[in-house]
């Protein structure tokens, strides 16, 4: 689901040449002449050559083909006169830095230029883009892949900018894909995020930045990190298949911002906890540095967003400085779904002035202890209780315990059926202070309004004042700190002491979660896909839900290079993936919108595919190289190398590290909802000299009274540590390569009826810097049906 949209990223673009009264159409190809006039006929050849002749109002048209070097045009676009780079073909003209270590696009105190239709790769060797101290910059509808092993992209001190429809893919297992550091003015739209190993997007020290209708689909670790910025809206995005990966400490997305607002996110079918607070002191921080200060989450407003079928907890609220933030109207329901069904982790070391106020909160199971509050575990009933400061700012107030009814949860439509018990059972955004009439209004919070931040082209929130009829739109918001804030409206509006002021809503009061039950509205728009589980081939149906307004214009793009003009369109795609589905529409009131919604294109249940499996082998990284965790301080030195392996070929080497490193464990894979029946077997081959200690572990998820994890078995010297033993397979220690087919339910024998696992790995307990100069070798490793082993 998403709020208004205000533009479509390409018909802006065209207006803006419409302006440009001198615009020049300049063409480049790969089989063109530097000495060419630079016609469709007769283009251009060379990057350098178009770095030097482009300038305000021309457009460069790219033809198919590759382009190696480094876009850098000597000038940049004027208000009004932008300079355009565009595909002719989408994704055909390919653009990458000439020399590894170098990069595709610089923008270097540049202004007003377009990159649009593109496909930039790095081939693993280089990085994407550079824009620094730079304005009115333009990225849409760009393919990014195949990064370098460095920093895939970076835009610093700059303001004015536009990502729109792109889709960004950094294929590297380590790392950060987009960072985004002291910017202001920024809006993401309709993008698509995925294979960055640590992060693919981190916004840090910025502020009045947009984060709308993308998807965020990281499945090699977490899927994004905000920190140290002010006045945020993340709003309509998808945020699912996040894991606890190679190159990332967990599967958590970092929140920690100032005044910011979060609402009507699907955040969903991650593979643990997706969402996190947890304030800290950064490492490396210094009085001038990059970080300053601690990461905190302060003043700001999470509402009506819906987190459900999460692995872990929903949300984690732990550390230094979380304060003064309202956490209310959302869902929560059916997280750690495999455990103990803990929705909401919320640490006794925040400021107990934060407010958690009706949010519907539910395991499944009635009256569950769904709250972990320091350590204690309570029910939704016992939260309520729980009153805080004062009768008006309880700490926890108006939860429910229910199931939401969802319209479809399997399909994921989290739409409301009409009898919900989440409709009308949530609070307005704010109360409105005295009573009067006009367009200023004052109210008792400010924080959970959008006025537009300032960006070109973006327009701040409808609004209903006292009954849902009466509707007017955000001009400004002042927030006017310990005084009531005002909100500047494009109307007059009557209103009376206390009385609700929120976003448009249907019926008695709002509803809980990011869908409003019977809501008519002039500008929103939600995109669904069914079966959002499709097999290859399967012709999945697209659909939209307007609420009320008439769709004049509609664009799908499926996200594997096809788009459809349609309204309710049907599409099939050809090979197993993820694929985010963007869709941009213009509705008959004008306003433009933009959605997005997930695809899963997977192997059938019934080709008995494995849960996991790596051969360590360089062809087949893509399958598991965002797997195996090997590189934090808890584990080993490691290495790929060649020529050694089980059958000769390529296998990881694991040596005692004489570093910082602890030495404790390694070969830690948490491949996501283990179930135990329906993957029983561990299979991997193994190459251990005399008297290394290796134990084999098996960790269920957290759940509270089961042990931490039990080994199965090991080398004669192996330890178990924190962990039940029931030692029943032997790994040989003599030098020689051998193999191991054990089945995880052995696990009964410690936890009985225990359904699901989360993590494989080798427990060590080596210790920091060995006498002895341990090592061993692993290959061949697979989770597997008992049918498939056989």
């Amino acid at each position: 689901m998403t709020c208004p949209t205000r533009h479509l990223l390409h018909l802006c673009c065209c207006a803006g040449l419409a302006m440009s009264s001198a615009a020049r159409d300049l063409y480049v190809g790969p089989e063109g002449a530097d000495d060419a006039p630079g016609t469709r006929e007769q283009p251009w050849r060379s990057l350098s050559k178009v770095n030097a002749e482009a300038g305000p109002g021309d457009t460069v048209h790219f033809l198919p083909g590759e382009y190696s070097g480094t876009l850098s045009p000597e000038r940049g676009g004027e208000p009004g006169r932008p300079l355009v780079f565009r595909a002719v073909d989408r994704h055909r003209a390919t653009l990458a830095a000439a020399s590894a270590g170098g990069v595709a696009v610089r923008l270097e105190q540049r202004a007003h230029v377009v990159l649009s239709g593109l496909h930039i790769t790095g081939r693993e060797r280089s990085s994407w883009f550079q824009i620094r101290g730079s304005d009115h910059i333009v990225v849409d509808g760009c393919r990014f892949d195949l990064s370098g092993a460095g920093q895939s992209s970076l835009v610093r001190d700059s303001e004015h900018l536009r990502f729109t429809g792109n889709t960004f893919s950094r294929d590297q297992f380590w790392g950060n894909m987009l960072d985004v550091q002291v910017c202001s003015q920024v809006l993401f739209e309709g993008n698509a995020f995925t294979r960055a190993g640590h992060c693919p997007l981190q916004i840090t020290q910025g502020q009045f930045i947009v984060i709308r209708a993308n998807c965020f689909h990281n499945d090699w670790g977490r899927n994004f990190e905000f920190w140290s910025s002010g006045r945020l809206l993340v709003e309509g995005n998808v945020v699912t298949e996040a894991r606890d990966s190679a190159g990332s400490a967990d599967s958590r997305a970092k929140n920690l911002y100032h005044d910011a607002i979060v609402r009507f996110n699907r955040i969903y079918r991650n593979r643990h906890t997706p969402m996190n607070s947890s304030s800290y002191f950064p490492m490396g921080a210094a009085p001038t540095s990059h970080h300053r200060e601690p990461f905190r989450l302060v003043n700001s407003r999470i509402y009506n967003n819906t987190l459900v079928d999460n692995l872990g907890q929903a949300w984690q609220f732990t550390g230094l400085n979380i304060s003064q933030n309202h956490v209310f109207n959302n869902i929560l329901y059916h997280n750690d779904k495999v455990a103990e069904g803990c929705q909401l982790w919320i640490a006794t070391d925040i400021s107990r002035d934060n407010r958690f106020a009706n949010n519907l909160i539910s395991s499944g199971r009635p009256d569950d202890k769904t709250v972990r509050y320091g350590d204690a575990y309570l029910s939704v009933a016992e939260m309520n209780a729980r009153r805080g400061l004062t009768a008006f700012w309880a700490e926890f107030s108006g939860g429910v315990d229910a199931d939401p009814r969802f319209r479809d949860q399997a399909g994921l439509d989290y739409r409301l059926q009409p009898d919900s018990p989440a409709i009308d059972a949530g609070r307005p955004l704010a109360i409105a202070i005295g009573a009067g009439r006009g367009a200023v209004l004052p109210v008792s919070d400010g924080i959970p309004f959008y006025d537009g931040f300032g960006i070109e082209g973006e327009a701040g929130d409808w609004i209903a004042v006292g009954r849902p009829d009466q509707r007017a739109r955000v001009l400004r918001v002042e927030l006017r700190y310990y005084q009531p804030a005002r909100l500047h409206l494009d109307r007059e509006v009557e209103w009376t002491d206390g009385a609700p002021v929120s976003l448009p809503w249907s019926g008695a009061a709002p509803d809980i979660g990011a869908f409003e039950h019977g809501l008519e509205h002039p500008a929103r728009l939600a995109a669904f896909a069914a079966p959002a589980d499709a097999r290859p081939g399967q012709a999945v149906r697209f659909t939209l839900d307007s609420f009320g307004s008439a769709v004049d214009a509609v664009e799908w793009d499926f996200g594997d290079g096809r788009t459809a003009a349609e309204r309710e369109p049907a599409h099939a795609y050809d090979a197993v993936g993820h694929y985010p589905v963007n869709v941009r529409a213009r509705l008959a009131g004008g306003a433009a919108v933009a959605a997005v919604v997930f695809v899963k294109v997977v192997v059938p249940a019934e080709d008995n595919p494995p849960l996991a499996w790596a051969d360590f082998e360089e062809s087949t990284r893509w399958d598991w190289g965002y797997h195996f965790k090997f590189y934090r301080n808890d584990l080993t030195a490691w290495a790929l190398v060649d020529g050694v392996g089980h059958r000769g070929s390529r296998c990881v080497h694991l040596s005692a590290d004489q570093g910082i490193k602890s030495n404790q464990a390694t070969c830690k894979i948490a491949p996501g909802e283990w179930d135990l029946d329906a993957y029983p077997i561990v299979r991997f081959a193994y190459r251990i000299p005399p008297g290394v200690p290796v134990a084999i572990a098996l960790e269920p998820f957290v759940t509270r009274g089961l042990p931490r994890g039990v080994v199965v078995g090991g080398t004669p010297a192996h330890q178990a540590g924190p962990y039940v033993s029931i030692d029943r397979y032997r790994l040989v220690d003599d030098g020689e390569w051998h193999t191991l087919s054990l089945d995880a339910r052995v696990v009964r024998e410690a936890i009985p009826d225990l359904k699901y696992l989360r993590m494989f790995l080798f427990h060590l307990g080596w210790g920091a810097k060995p006498a002895t100069p341990y090592e061993f070798w692993f290959d061949d490793f697979a989770i597997e049906a008992a049918e498939r082993a056989e």
